[in-house]
């Protein structure tokens, strides 16, 4: 009994040290960043994901999720940070995947850009996120997982207000001023009514 009780306290250790190992392995910080945090209808915006340095990325798989109505995808390109790369697009969502091999083992040890995407904005005000479904790192010559520990990030590209439309109200007089309403074509926001100064008296030339 005695000899049963030590093999399954042994086993215990082993599974508990193995448990050890797996999560002290250290997560990259990776991340994506757009190239302008507002726009207008009509402007492109470069979204960038890329990992922080000694990340030792060995296996990826990530996704850019959007909203059709507020982007459209007009361009996508690896930058060749794995041996194996591939970036499939599908409406609503770019998932890249990376994979290392023996000539590279991981990724380079400095921050590393991953893949770029280029979207055309639709609409003003849509969101732009960052998820992770399958990560690995190298630890010695392990690949150990890491998935759970990638927080990614959701980028909301704003409006810009560039377009505006301007309403007179009431028109200026010589005397009394008027008003006007501004609002953003783009996503509708109302700037409130501001005043339109009184013209003044044009007299003219004066003739004896």
């Amino acid at each position: 009994m005695k000899k049963v009780l030590s093999v399954l306290m042994a086993v215990v250790m082993l599974l508990g040290m193995f448990v050890v190992t797996t999560s002290a392995a250290t997560a990259p910080t990776i991340k994506a960043t757009a190239s302008k945090s507002s726009a207008k209808v009509g402007d492109t915006i470069t979204v960038t994901v890329s990992t922080s340095k000694n990340s030792k990325l060995c296996a990826t798989t990530l996704n850019l999720t959007y909203n059709a109505q507020y982007f459209e995808v007009t361009g996508q390109s690896s930058s060749g940070a794995f041996e194996m790369e591939s970036i499939k697009p599908t409406a609503g969502s770019i998932e890249f995947m990376g994979i290392t091999g023996m000539s590279k083992p991981t990724v380079a040890d400095s921050a590393t850009t991953l893949f770029t995407v280029s979207f055309k904005v639709l609409k003003t005000g849509g969101t732009i996120k960052l998820s992770a479904s399958e990560i690995y790192v190298a630890d010695g010559n392990k690949d150990v997982d890491v998935t759970s520990k990638i927080a990614g990030n959701t980028l909301t590209i704003s409006c810009s207000h560039a377009n505006k439309k301007e309403t007179i109200l009431r028109q200026a007089t010589c005397t009394e001023k008027g008003s006007k309403k501004t609002v953003c074509n783009d996503c509708g926001h109302d700037f409130g009514k501001t005043d339109i100064p009184a013209t003044g008296h044009n007299y003219g030339s004066m003739t004896v």
